[in-house]
């Protein structure tokens, strides 16, 4: 089975690194058991904190490299700074409020809650080149933004 998964954490196997949570173990396991089964499994990975995050950590890289050792493949990653606004700010004041002038006044765009929807135009192409059997979003309401209205694949999250 062809998996495209998209997590908004790097996986990590342990707690051994400072940060790591049950999200990183949990679509670290995940990925582990796809391997295991021997799906064909690329793995996008959309960073959403900090904000102003431009790069991979050494133990960010360390991680992913044992994914692709267990035959994952990997897409570059998607940073903030790549979905936010161009100013780097996610929410402004001015924003904050506009955002709640147009709640009232009509329908907000879903990049308006979820801004890494507009990562999207990056990623949707990829998939459609892929042609997974399914998209896998692991414990990440950005992925399911991200896939939002892909009506032709199947999705699970």
């Amino acid at each position: 089975m062809k998996l495209f998964v998209i997590c908004s954490n790097v996986p990590y196997k342990d707690h051994t690194t400072h940060g790591v949570t049950a999200v990183h173990i949990v679509s670290y396991a995940l990925l582990e058991s796809f391997s295991e089964l021997q799906c064909d499994v690329t793995l996008q990975v959309i960073l959403t904190d900090p904000p102003d995050r431009m790069s991979l950590t050494e133990a960010d890289t360390l991680s992913l490299q044992t994914l692709q050792n267990m035959g994952i493949k990997l897409l570059p990653p998607v940073f903030p700074y790549e979905y936010l606004s161009s100013n780097g700010k996610l929410y402004s004041f001015t924003k904050r409020v506009l955002q709640r002038i147009w709640r009232y006044a009509g329908n907000l765009p879903l990049a308006a809650f979820y801004p890494t929807s507009r990562a999207g135009v990056k990623i949707k192409p990829l998939i459609k080149a892929i042609q997974p059997d399914a998209v896998v979003t692991i414990w990440s309401p950005e992925g399911v933004a991200v896939t939002h209205e892909m009506h032709n694949t199947p999705r699970v999250s």
